[in-house]
């Protein structure tokens, strides 16, 4: 069996694959089920829908929006709140012009709906998919991520928070000292302990924040580096910070 497929012409077809796997002498069916799509206009229509997405759930700049799937589909947008998503049509792009709340008022939750219209000779189909976001009001703060190298190094190499109105002017929080600390198995807490540095705030597709940061551990002889991930984050002199 090499698993090829025969799409059927007119409508989808569900399918029952049925795997037997042997491991250390048991034997286990596991059966999965599948969908074949069929080469029909409206299935192929169904299926791009399908995976078509945005990528942007949280709005605080304008978003480009395509107004065509491919060859025969177009699509026509249309914002449930123009009043802070509004769609503008540019030559072959629409627009989503973001008009973010004031400071210090609430976010504003809003649909955008895609009308799809597939058109290849005389056959016409409609379809339409909605996408839920926000427009995230205007920031009201910022928040910076540091390390303090004036306290001892079990302490000082922990995440540190300081708060800002304007970017520029920071007030550090919990009186500059850390807030998250690596954990540290095993020895006494202040002997070669594990510390954070490098430290990054972001916020997550979702409205919601994370947080990256390189742990070092010093053992015996050698220097062990739990691997990083980079954010893009913009800074203010050496420490990134990020917008609330």
């Amino acid at each position: 069996m090499d698993g090829t497929v025969v799409r059927p012409k007119d409508k989808n077809v569900d399918v029952e694959l049925k795997a037997i796997i042997e491991l250390w002498g048991r034997t286990e069916a596991v059966v999965f089920p599948v969908t074949v799509i069929s080469t029909h206009a409206k299935s192929e229509l169904e299926l791009k829908m399908k995976h078509f997405t945005i990528g942007e759930a949280v709005l605080s700049r304008n978003i480009e929006l395509p107004i065509k799937l491919d060859n025969y589909t177009s699509i026509t947008w249309n914002s449930s709140n123009p009043n802070v998503l509004k769609i503008e049509e540019t030559g072959d792009k629409a627009v989503g012009v973001v008009t973010r709340p004031d400071k210090g008022k609430k976010s504003i939750a809003v649909v955008l709906n895609a009308e799809f219209v597939y058109k290849n000779g005389t056959e016409t189909l409609k379809a339409s998919k909605k996408f839920a976001v926000t427009v995230r009001a205007e920031d009201y703060g910022f928040l910076m991520a540091y390390t303090n190298s004036k306290e001892a190094a079990s302490l000082g190499n922990s995440l540190h928070l300081a708060y800002s109105e304007d970017g520029n002017n920071y007030t550090a929080l919990n009186s500059n000292t850390g807030i998250c600390f690596t954990q540290n198995i095993g020895g006494a807490k202040n002997t070669n302990p594990n510390i954070l540095q490098d430290a990054h705030i972001f916020r997550k597709a979702d409205g919601n924040y994370g947080m990256i940061a390189q742990t070092v551990a010093i053992r015996i002889m050698y220097l062990c580096l739990i691997p990083r991930i980079w954010c893009d984050l913009p800074r203010k002199g050496n420490s990134p910070w990020l917008a609330m």
